[in-house]
C-alpha cells in the first residue's frame, strides 16, 4: 500500500526536529526524528511495508514494535488530512 502526501501539506526540517503544516486546514504538527523518517519515506513513495522495514532496521526495533509506531503516524496523518 502506499500513500500520497496532500498538496496542500507543507515539511519543512529544523535540527533534530521538523514540522508538517496543513493549508487547508491550520493543522500543523512537529515531528519527532522517528515521525520525520516516516514521513521522509511517505515522500519517497515508499510501500508501507518497506517503510516498516525500513523503520525497523534503521531505530533497531522490533518488527512489532515498528509495525504498531508506522501505523499509528499513518492514521494520525491520515485522520489530519495529511496524507490519502
Amino acid at each position: 500500500m502506499k500513500f500520497k502526501i496532500n498538496n496542500q501539506c507543507y515539511f519543512t526540517e529544523l535540527d533534530d526536529k521538523a514540522v508538517v503544516l496543513n493549508t487547508s486546514s491550520g493543522i500543523y504538527y512537529e515531528l519527532d526524528p522517528k515521525a520525520c523518517y516516516i514521513w521522509k519515506m511517505i515522500e519517497k513513495n515508499n510501500q508501507l511495508e518497506e517503510i516498516i522495514d525500513s523503520y525497523e532496521k534503521n531505530f533497531n526495533v522490533n518488527e512489532k514494535n515498528s509495525i504498531t509506531a508506522v501505523k499509528k503516524f499513518i492514521e494520525q496523518a491520515k485522520d489530519e488530512g495529511f496524507i490519502e
